[in-house]
């Protein structure tokens, strides 16, 4: 039986305290449970349909990212990995490592080897990481032609941009010239290897190889599917972003309190916030975050109150169900374990 280390006691008890702070304090302050059900309930069936639509758009556009950057892998088999996932990181604490690790075991029962794995679930996560950091400053950009000036914001969305092409000037040399990988994974291993000291994992070893060997098999599918992968990648972000939009004008956040700048900047300010492991999914802090956020901006309590838990349902629930349906289906149990194929 594994021991219970006093971090993990931390880390349990700081992310009950913020989900329970979030809905049990902080919203119902924002807006009355009683006056969300009342706007729930103002709902059209055309509405409800059009909601519904939405998040299978979703559901589906999980998919293709997986299957540009992992060639043969299949629409069935890459949805039911990335639902399966998706399950795990919604519904488990520090669940990503478990949903990585049943992932990458379905994939090696369906024949896959490992690098071209590993270079498959790195470049999926490059390739949503890039839309992570470019979306919130540009969106501050496009806040600019809203209607309203912010000087402040215009100021700090360019010194993020000008960042921003100063790191992928530093990837794309990297991936273009071994040199340069091999010496960007010497100093990353020389950064790191403190840092592993301190957690006992021993030394970093030869990232620089590394990085040159994965360097070499990332080129190979990145010439030939990096379009694809950048399109889906992109197609899959727009499709939550549609799901946020959709929830917050059915709950009566019409374009008048909110603009669709403004729902971008608080959308994607807001899901760095799933960066920070405490709570499955970022449940509580991605409530907080985007609810304060608009509110700040303009937005009626009680419709955005309304219209981030109906978009946080339509995203953040599905891929649990189907996540289990999935698993269960293809053999993956509650830790992550991949049973053997019948």
């Amino acid at each position: 039986m594994a021991r219970i280390k006093p971090t993990h006691v931390i880390i349990g008890v700081l992310g009950i305290a913020i989900v329970a702070g979030t809905f049990l304090v902080v919203l119902p302050e924002v807006a009355s449970y009683r006056s969300v059900i009342a706007q729930f309930r103002q709902l059209t069936p055309i509405e409800l349909v059009v909601l519904v639509g939405f998040a299978v758009l979703n559901i589906v556009t999980f998919a293709p990212p997986l299957q540009a950057a992992l060639p043969g892998l299949g629409f069935w088999r890459a949805l039911s990995s990335s639902q399966i996932s998706a399950a795990f990181s919604h519904a488990v604490p520090a669940g990503d490592a478990l949903g990585m690790g049943a992932q990458v075991a379905l994939y090696r029962r369906w024949g896959f080897g490992p690098q071209p794995i590993a270079v498959a679930l790195t470049l999926v996560g490059a390739a949503n990481a890039v839309f992570f950091v470019i979306l919130p400053p540009l969106g501050l950009v496009l806040l600019q032609f809203d209607g309203e000036r912010r000087t402040g914001l215009f100021v700090i969305a360019i010194g993020a941009l000008i960042a921003l092409i100063v790191i992928v000037g530093v990837v794309v040399r990297s991936i273009r010239d071994a040199g340069a990988a091999r010496r960007a994974g010497t100093t990353a291993a020389r950064f790191a290897s403190p840092l592993l000291r301190l957690l006992r994992r021993g030394p970093a070893g030869d990232w620089g190889q590394h990085v040159v060997e994965f360097r070499a098999e990332a080129i190979v599918v990145l010439r030939q599917r990096w379009l694809g992968l950048l399109a889906a990648t992109l197609a899959s972000n727009i499709a939550v972003f549609a799901c946020v939009v959709v929830a917050l004008r059915v709950c009566g956040a019409d374009a008048a309190q909110l603009s669709w700048q403004e729902i971008l900047v608080a959308w994607s300010l807001t899901r760095l916030l799933l960066m920070i492991p405490i709570t499955p999914g970022g449940i509580g802090f991605v409530e907080l975050g985007m609810t304060g956020l608009l509110v700040a901006f303009g937005g009626d309590h009680t419709a955005v109150v309304a219209g981030v838990l109906l978009e946080r349902a339509l995203t953040f629930l599905p891929p649990i169900v189907l996540g289990i349906i999935f698993g269960t289906i293809v053999g993956v149990d509650r830790r992550g374990n991949v049973t053997a194929e019948s």
